[in-house]
């Protein structure tokens, strides 16, 4: 790469860094007391959970003794309980999102190295416009930087792609290969599908010793899963998380395709403009390279068609694949613009995959534009206000012993530092067996059900269990609020509107008197 080039590549890698940060604080709440709080995505805050008692000597637990694997992402959760070893609570948080920065860079550079190699000179498109295309993926942004595990597993796929598509000795690579989709499997257990869509065309040409190539890929993916099993059977008395059971069982296989297709439709429509420059170039240029590196795309969308699509339409799932579709349409938009060119001058050339390019990401990004530009709130920034605020509220008015029932699993206990009653069931077994509400009550999106949101009983929750704190009277088909209106008191406190137990001796009432001696919003 030549100077100019690195120059370039460093502006847009800190323009980049200049955005993020902005989102970041976008993302972070601005407390009471004038300092600022920072918050994950819920789910990532879940796992902030796990990672804070597995430091704490507690285990790998959402609460003290109820052995529960209410997390799918065990390196994740290790990653976190890193942090949170050598940073306080809140500042860990902060370098999660961080990591999220670097995650999202080094994948970038790595698909530029991924470029490199499937191009042909004399004619390429700028380093930093490999780049910036990557970079510009805001959906994959939102996650990274939110701390969800989706960042880690670009990295990951970016590294196991640039590994495929390399020029060493097939068998180097596919080892390689094999231990990145173990990781990728500890990342998250589906991940295992892009390591082995990378792997299994390498495999195939081997031709006469495919046997052994498949055994030198598989063999790495089997134990790393098989010490993963044995562990989860030995602490958590379970052959699957408790989120596989949440999510699928008793989930009709009707449903799950219908809703599926449906939360699938708008993804597939954002992205043609990325998937007919890529279809060009591997059409152009037919090679293994190209097929392999869109292998991960057509696997991922398999999958999420088949688990039923996802409550956020955020493309989470799909997300680490899409570096290497915008590589692909870099490609191919550059072959394209050489052909259409009477005259292709490496000026030209470049000029008409700059619009491309923007094009095709415009398009990818249009239903998050207001949020990628910073102009509106994303709602899990809103969320996280609220959650953040409660957290801290019930840290200072409750007591150790005080209980939290709560539909968003995260925040709120991990800043409140209280049992948790996990209303829709990621980290309650039982609650997680239920049968799934497929009435229609809980569905956005045009899907018939929301999965990991349809499965809830708020009377043992709440009725039964009576906790110091209710986030929500009510959900799905269930409607508490006339019960819980009479046996709770809804008071605010530093900003946070709770409901709190009348009479309860693990609230400290005094701290919510006025000046007339009785409780503030009684």
């Amino acid at each position: 790469m030549r100077d100019r080039s690195r120059i370039a590549v460093a502006i847009v890698m800190a323009l980049y860094v200049v955005w993020a940060a902005a989102f970041i604080r976008v993302s972070s709440v601005s407390m009471p007391d004038g300092t600022r709080a920072y918050c994950l995505f819920d789910d990532a805050m879940i796992s902030m959970r796990y990672a804070e008692n597995v430091v704490r000597g507690r285990g790998p637990v959402w609460n003290e003794g109820e052995r529960v694997e209410g997390y799918t992402n065990p390196l994740m959760v290790a990653v976190m309980a890193a942090f949170l070893l050598v940073l306080p609570k809140a500042w860990a948080v902060l370098g999660i999102q961080l990591l999220g920065i670097a995650l999202m860079l080094g994948t970038a550079l790595l698909c530029l190295r991924i470029y490199d190699r499937i191009s042909h000179p004399p004619l390429r498109a700028p380093p930093w416009l490999v780049m910036a295309a990557v970079l510009a993926i805001y959906t994959l942004s939102f996650w990274s930087l939110l701390g969800m595990e989706t960042g880690l597993i670009a990295l990951l796929t970016a590294c196991a792609a640039a590994t495929a598509v390399s020029r060493d000795d097939t068998d180097r690579r596919i080892g390689l290969i094999a231990w990145l989709t173990g990781l990728l499997y500890l990342c998250r257990p589906d991940a295992l599908l892009i390591g082995l869509t990378l792997g299994a065309p390498l495999v195939l040409s081997t031709t006469s010793r495919r046997f052994r190539s498949a055994s030198r890929l598989l063999l790495p993916c089997i134990t790393i899963a098989a010490a993963h099993l044995a562990f989860r059977l030995a602490y958590y008395g379970e052959l699957l998380p408790n989120t596989f059971t949440l999510k699928l069982a008793d989930v009709p296989l009707r449903v799950r395709l219908h809703d599926g297709g449906v939360f699938l439709g708008p993804f597939l429509e954002g992205i043609i403009p990325l998937v007919g420059l890529a279809l060009y170039g591997m059409a152009h240029t037919p090679s293994r390279s190209r097929l392999m590196l869109a292998a991960p795309m057509a696997g991922l969308v398999l999958y999420q068609w088949y688990v039923g699509g996802e409550p956020w339409a955020y493309w989470r799932i799909m997300g680490p694949a899409l570096p290497l579709m915008a590589a692909l349409a870099c490609d191919g938009a550059t072959l394209l613009a050489a052909r259409a060119l009477p005259t292709p001058t490496q000026v030209r050339v470049t000029a008409l995959v700059i619009a491309a390019m923007a094009w095709a990401m415009a398009i990818h990004n249009k239903p998050f534009l207001t949020e990628a530009l910073l102009l509106t709130p994303f709602q899990e920034a809103v969320l996280n206000r609220d959650r953040v605020l409660a957290g801290y509220a019930l840290r200072e008015v409750t007591g150790p012993a005080a209980t939290v029932a709560v539909v968003g699993a995260g925040a709120i206990p991990f800043y409140a530092e209280r049992r948790g009653v996990d209303m829709l069931g990621k980290c309650d077994r039982d609650i997680a067996r239920l049968k799934p509400d497929l009435s229609g009550s809980v569905s956005w999106y045009g899907m018939t059900t929301i999965p990991g949101h349809n499965k809830y009983d708020l009377y043992r929750s709440i009725v039964e269990r009576k906790p110091t704190y209710v986030e929500t009277p009510r959900w799905g088909r269930q409607d508490l609020t006339a019960w819980v209106r009479q046996r709770y008191v809804q008071v605010t406190y530093n900003g946070a509107r709770l409901w709190l137990l009348r009479g309860s001796p693990d609230v400290r009432w005094e701290m919510l008197r006025g000046p007339s001696g009785a409780v503030m919003g009684e």
